[in-house]
């Protein structure tokens, strides 16, 4: 009877650990959910950026996507994106307010990321 009892109160602490690691991942996800992506989204077709400015504010992503059918890139003094494959996204976060300018692949042309406090 010792066994069974200890082997209860086991169980019920391994289920309360779960529990309260379940809910710490919901909390986590609820907190993400609220998240609604980045500030700009940046389209790469063969190597010209559209929109070829864009403004967020510190703190905010821009996300860029590369539409044709050969690699791409992104290149700034405050960051790289390296190779983006046809279809794929690169982003960036830009905490400090300032003038970010980048080149594509190709080192042209030229767009611009605002960050603004």
């Amino acid at each position: 009877m010792g066994t069974r009892t200890d082997s209860n109160k086991l169980f019920r602490r391994v289920a309360a650990m779960a529990l309260g690691a379940a809910l710490v991942v919901v909390g986590g996800c609820a907190e993400q959910s609220e998240d609604m992506g980045p500030a700009a989204a940046v389209s790469i077709t063969w190597g010209e950026f559209d929109p070829i400015a864009v403004t967020v504010q510190a703190g905010q992503e821009v996300i860029w996507r590369n539409n044709p059918v050969s690699v791409q890139s992104v290149t700034a003094v405050a960051f790289r994106s390296g190779t983006i494959a046809p279809g794929a996204t690169f982003t960036s976060t830009f905490t400090v307010p300032g003038t970010y300018r980048y080149t594509a692949a190709a080192g042209t042309p030229v767009g611009t990321v605002i960050v603004v406090p």
